[in-house]
């Protein structure tokens, strides 16, 4: 932990030497640019220290599984049978399988929702089937 921190600090503050020699030598439009990058290097420092790692450590230290709960796990499934079947490319045949999505049955009416006329495109698609079909 520490070593990643005197990483971060040690980046940051090379960078921001580096922007501040911008500033001081530089022209008046180099200054220009250079004021909102110093800016949000300190603005990106303090955040790295004093916000993200705090939360980090809250969230993996306090709640064991929460690495868990992030991860994609390796279903099984024959990926290539289920791209070829529905076109897709083989990754996004993963990509349904992850989601949950184990029969060919629910794979064809989460990519072929039709009986609700068009889909919300602020929705994922199974989620437009339901409404349109509750509605």
């Amino acid at each position: 932990m520490t070593q990643t921190m005197s990483r971060s600090l040690f980046t940051s503050l090379t960078t921001f030497l580096m922007v501040l020699s911008l500033f001081i030598f530089g022209v008046t439009d180099i200054r220009n640019f250079a004021l909102p990058l110093m800016v949000g290097i300190i603005c990106g420092t303090y955040s790295s220290i004093f916000i993200a790692s705090p939360l980090w450590y809250d969230m993996t230290k306090k709640d064991k599984n929460f690495m868990s709960k992030w991860m994609i796990s390796a279903k099984k499934a024959d990926f290539n049978r289920i791209a070829q079947t529905f076109h897709l490319s083989p990754i996004t045949a993963r990509l349904l399988r992850n989601r949950g999505l184990v029969e060919e049955s629910e794979i064809a009416a989460y990519l072929n929702c039709e009986e609700g006329g068009l889909r919300d495109p602020f929705l994922p698609r199974m989620w437009s089937c339901s409404l349109h079909s509750a509605g």
